[in-house]
């Protein structure tokens, strides 16, 4: 019987660290811009490498949007506040 207790806890701890990776791996939106103004986008994405923010690039009905990871959204934002202000 304490192994099928053990066996329990053991599933449940597994599926509440399954589902809290889960959770902290997707993707948000930080940026969309029209496809006219790709430049500024793609512009912002090698800004937000290089301060080590993870992003990728979806197109979706003629606008280009920038994604990241969910835990890193905030961080994202005030970068990309600073970008905005100093005028790239």
């Amino acid at each position: 019987m304490a192994f099928v207790w053990a066996a329990i806890v053991v599933l449940v701890v597994g599926a509440i660290v399954f589902a809290s990776i889960k959770a902290g791996k997707g993707w948000v939106l930080a940026k969309s811009e029209s496809s006219i103004r790709a430049d500024r986008l793609y512009r912002l994405q090698a800004y937000l490498k290089d301060h080590g923010v993870k992003t990728k690039l979806s197109e979706e009905a003629g606008s280009l949007r920038l994604l990241v990871r969910r835990g890193e959204a905030e961080r994202a934002r005030r970068l990309a506040e600073d970008f905005g202000d100093e005028g790239h």
